[in-house]
């Protein structure tokens, strides 16, 4: 027994310690990377949370509220600083590798641990974005770890971390109700007692229903509701429909990953994951007479979650699908000759091993273009006091903080409007803004403002009318405001490198102008 626990330690050391490493080359990777649209629209939904704006009314959430809750607290311990943000997605997804590790040792042995962990990290080694994918993530894969049908406290906080999976990244309703339904049923077919059923309901319905309390309490469930539109603007503005995005998502795991080995390897491991999670659950759901439901439960989240990963990006991948991991090795468990586990994790590692290679910046394709040699840090700015950027991002955010103070210092200006990419202009500014969306694009920006801000133009054309604001625009999105503009002028054109059209144009009124 002493050995076991001395083993189980060692293996602990050896995870944390790996996993700490790539924690730290997370963190250092994300404050180089420039990103106003999508770091900057997380860190704004996060200061929003902090200075009282109003979910879903004056807060554009586009993916759930519990992760831009969690951000804010996080700022507020760093002292507003987006890095705080880059430190709670590391840590959201490198403990569910972790809990990943864990899960698949349930059904292995102690070397799991070490292969689990080895596997996630060779294929996907630093979080892409600060996506509430991540959070969402740890939620989903804590809850897997937590599902033990013997013990109704467990099914509770099971149930309970499935929820919140939910409210972190709210399109993950899509694959966890069917999901949440179908295990009721196993429970209510294969277990006696009753209690641990109603254990798992309550633990799950506890925090909706807590969610959805707040939302009326607040007069912004309709709000709220609305915004469950998104993805289907999403789908509406390509013009595609979500089955069609099933039906290429199924063709190309079908016909082209088992052949794209060479070039995209880290599509092959998801591929096989699903295969033997797919084979595992009709083994399950037909030809055994005793079920193991958590088996069921992770082969049915695998399965499921593709939903929210057919548009085949390898973050929603490795964020949702590879929780089916595990399966592998309860699957080879069950394989009598040896030799064939050890071929088939082989391949698995060494596939694995080959994608973290095969792309020195760790395969993800977003971090390729960063000049670390080139990159500098500075404090001016408390926002960005950590980044490591190339010199014309920072001359960028610096004079648009120039710009923001030198208006607000000559002219009476009450409100900036952002009609650019960059959501890293509307924390920059001392103006109140009349905007709920961060970004605004020449496509989706335009389909967020008419949809989700139904007042927008009205507003804007008000309070333009009355020459209270400043405008920061793209050369095309000048336009959604309906040449309004008559007694504006362009006072600064900021140019930098990245940034589709490279150039920010700053629109001030007729009698502002005359004074910059």
């Amino acid at each position: 027994m002493k050995s076991n626990y001395l083993k189980d330690f060692f293996f602990l050391i050896i995870s944390v310690t790996l996993l700490l490493v790539f924690f730290y080359n997370a963190i250092n990777t994300l404050t180089h990377v420039f990103d106003g649209g999508h770091h900057g629209s997380i860190l704004l939904n996060a200061l929003d949370i902090i200075n009282n704006r109003i979910p879903y009314k004056e807060i554009f959430l586009q993916y759930g509220f519990l992760n831009a809750y969690i951000n804010s607290i996080f700022l507020d311990l760093f002292n507003h600083d987006i890095l705080s943000i880059y430190i709670s997605t590391s840590l959201f997804y490198f403990s569910s590798i972790l809990l990943i590790g864990f899960i698949s040792r349930e059904f292995n042995n102690y070397y799991a641990l070490i292969y689990s962990i080895l596997v996630c990290i060779f294929n996907h080694p630093i979080p892409e974005y600060p996506w509430p994918n991540y959070s969402a993530f740890f939620f989903m894969t804590l809850s897997i770890y937590l599902f033990d049908i013997e013990h109704e406290k467990k099914l509770f906080l099971s149930s309970f971390c499935i929820a919140l999976s939910c409210l972190a990244r709210e399109n993950f309703y899509y694959f966890i109700l069917p999901t949440f339904l179908f295990i009721n049923i196993f429970l209510f077919l294969f277990t006696k007692n009753r209690v641990k059923i109603i254990f798992f309901i309550t633990g799950f319905f506890l925090p909706i229903l807590t969610f959805f309390i707040y939302l009326f309490l607040n007069d912004i469930f309709l709000n709220w509701l609305d915004f469950q539109r998104i993805p289907f603007v999403y789908l509406d503005s390509y013009g595609v429909s979500i089955f069609e995005l099933l039906k290429n998502f199924i063709i190309f795991f079908l016909t082209e990953v088992p052949f794209i080995i060479g070039t995209s390897p880290q599509y092959f491991v998801i591929f096989i994951i699903l295969i033997f999670n797919i084979y595992v659950l009709l083994e399950e759901l037909f030809f055994k007479k005793n079920k193991n439901i958590k088996i069921i439960y992770i082969c049915s989240l695998c399965i499921s979650s593709m939903i929210v990963s057919i548009n085949l990006e390898l973050f929603r991948l490795y964020t949702s699908i590879i929780v089916g991991l595990p399966i592998i090795f309860y699957k080879l468990n069950s394989y009598k000759n040896s030799d064939t586990r050890f071929v088939v994790l082989f391949i698995i590692l060494f596939v694995s091993f080959f994608s973290f290679f095969y792309f020195p910046k760790g395969n993800v394709k977003f971090f390729k273009n960063i000049n670390y040699e080139k990159s500098i840090t500075s404090s001016e700015i408390k926002f960005f006091k950590n980044q490591k950027w190339e010199s014309d991002k920072w001359n960028f955010v610096k004079k648009i903080k120039l710009i923001d103070n030198e208006i607000v210092k000559k002219c009476k200006i009450k409100y900036v409007l952002n009609l650019t990419p960059n959501a890293f202009i509307l924390p920059l500014s001392q103006l109140n803004r009349i905007q709920i969306s961060p970004v605004f694009n020449e496509h989706l920006g335009r389909e967020f403002v008419i949809k989700f801000q139904k007042n927008f133009k009205t507003l804007a054309n008000n309070i333009i009318s009355r020459e209270e604001v400043y405008i920061y625009s793209m050369e095309n999105n000048i336009s959604i405001l309906n040449n309004s503009l008559s007694n504006y002028k362009i006072s600064h054109k900021v140019n930098i490198k990245g940034l589709k059209g490279s150039q920010v144009r700053v629109y001030v009124p007729n009698k502002c102008y005359n004074k910059l």
